[in-house]
């Protein structure tokens, strides 16, 4: 039984932090495609699987589920099923990469070595995340979601923002979580400190990013409306003009034959034509 609570109050933990740190992270998404440049629960999900094991893949897919509903009406099979694969790829994603670091001697292990840190970062966070943003991007074609021509640009969003939350937020957590603490947190003043000042930077720079797009999609919607109000106000006035000649014409005519009104309407269009023209 207290095995049982341990299980479930970890992955309980494990839940909240990675909704908290999806929430934060879509602050950073650029418009207009609302992409994110990183993805740090990715980091997060994978320092948890390294120190405590599978055990927390459970709390990885229900917090990139949550996150995924909060972003999406349910109410849609399409929508369910893709908050379901979110979960599953992010604890796929933490799976593989805990399995890789294990398999090829990178985990455990304090990182003290060049190649072994080279191994750590390439497993983790380029090799174990290609599977995963590959699997979601083939799922989202198939759904319709994506077309068949524009699986490129989504497969390196989801790559590479997971990789860079990996590589920010995994030795963020592992150097503040991990045991032996004397090891680790000898390496918060040289690493997490410069790292942590690093994406605060890049947290200010998109939210700058992100107002100078909304700025621009804001100004180019104000120009298309004045554009189409433009039109439309010629339109009136080229049809209030008709009405008017028309009834100048019905007034100034005791009969109307059916081939004077036509040529009539001919004339009227050929002058509006031409006079759009040298507009």
């Amino acid at each position: 039984m207290e095995r049982l609570i341990h299980f479930l109050m970890a992955n309980i933990g494990l839940v909240i932090v990675y909704f908290i740190a999806g929430l934060f992270t879509l602050t950073l998404s650029l418009p207009p495609s609302g992409a994110t440049p990183l993805w740090a629960p990715t980091g997060i999900a994978l320092a948890a699987v390294l120190i405590w094991g599978y055990r927390l893949l459970p709390g990885v897919f229900l917090g990139d589920f949550i996150v995924g509903a909060y972003m999406m009406d349910l109410n849609s099979p399409a929508a369910l099923t893709l908050c379901v694969l979110f979960g599953f790829q992010a604890a796929l994603q933490a799976g593989i990469g805990r399995y890789l670091l294990t398999r090829f001697g990178a985990w455990p292990s304090s990182l003290m070595t060049g190649l072994v840190i080279f191994k750590f970062f390439t497993l983790a966070a380029l090799v174990s995340t290609f599977v995963p943003a590959l699997l979601v991007v083939l799922v989202q074609q198939h759904l319709g979601v994506l077309g068949h021509a524009s699986w490129a640009e989504p497969l390196m969003m989801w790559w590479l923002g997971s990789a860079i939350g990996v590589v920010i937020f995994t030795p963020v957590s592992l150097i503040l979580f991990v045991a032996p603490q004397r090891v680790w947190h000898s390496r918060i003043a040289s690493f997490v400190i410069p790292m942590l000042l690093l994406f605060t930077a890049l947290v200010f720079i998109l939210h700058g990013a992100r107002h100078s797009e909304e700025e621009q999609i804001a100004h180019r919607f104000d120009d298309n409306v004045k554009l189409a109000h433009s039109l439309v106000e010629r339109r009136l006035i080229m049809h209030r003009s008709l009405l008017k000649n028309m009834r100048a014409f019905f007034q100034n005519s005791e009969v109307v034959t059916a081939q004077e009104f036509e040529d009539y309407i001919s004339d009227f269009a050929e002058s509006e034509s031409t006079s759009s023209y040298r507009l």
